[in-house]
């Protein structure tokens, strides 16, 4: 009985947040913790089966945030938009601490994703051309970031903007990636990250 007024109170806590938040809820209403901080002020959308854990932030500023079936969020992660598009495929598992953030340029994860955690993925850099202007001031390049399906990432990478990363691939713990591995198959590792072996 206990149990049941606890999930009954969690859905309620689930509903008013994402309400006011203007999340757009597919079907079935998603989980999450009382400690989420949701800002929004465009489109995230929610599909079946979304847990999110404490104190993990979802920030959008106008773009959009779009989640598949089946994702766990664990607590401390980040994801963070502006003008872009961040998509996350079915069956993903984002661990805690992870920080996945774009500016105008778009993140596609696949479906089956594992990420570790205190992953970095940054769709974003900053530009430093010109010697006379600080870099704050000179602005920042979205190109974008593809993370196939069935990839594993492992703890602490960080992977850079202008990414594509291919299928059934497996990025060693600390590695830093910062040119695109479109073949499938295969374990990458290091910094930066290069072929190791196939699978």
């Amino acid at each position: 009985m206990i149990k049941k007024i606890k999930l009954h109170i969690k859905k309620y806590i689930s509903i008013i947040k994402l309400k006011n938040n203007h999340c757009l809820i597919k079907n079935k209403i998603p989980s999450i913790s009382f400690y989420v901080k949701i800002k929004n002020n465009a489109k995230i959308i929610f599909s079946n089966f979304i847990t999110i854990e404490e104190y993990v932030l979802l920030q959008n500023k106008n773009g959009s945030i779009i989640f598949n079936d089946h994702i766990y969020i664990r607590r401390f992660s980040k994801i963070k938009n502006t003008n872009g598009t961040i998509s996350i495929g079915s069956n993903t598992t984002i661990n805690e601490f992870t920080i996945i953030q774009s500016n105008s340029g778009s993140i596609k994860i696949g479906n089956d994703v594992r990420i570790a955690p205190y992953v970095k993925i940054f769709a974003e850099n900053h530009i430093f051309h010109h010697k006379d202007i600080a870099i704050h001031k000179q602005g920042l390049s979205s190109k974008g970031i593809v993370i196939g399906d069935n990839v594993w990432i492992g703890t602490g990478t960080i992977i850079l903007d202008g990414v594509s990363i291919g299928n059934n691939i497996v990025i060693g713990a600390g590695s830093v990636v910062t040119k695109s591995f479109k073949e499938n198959d295969q374990v990458i590792a290091g910094n930066p990250a290069k072929f190791i072996k196939g699978i």
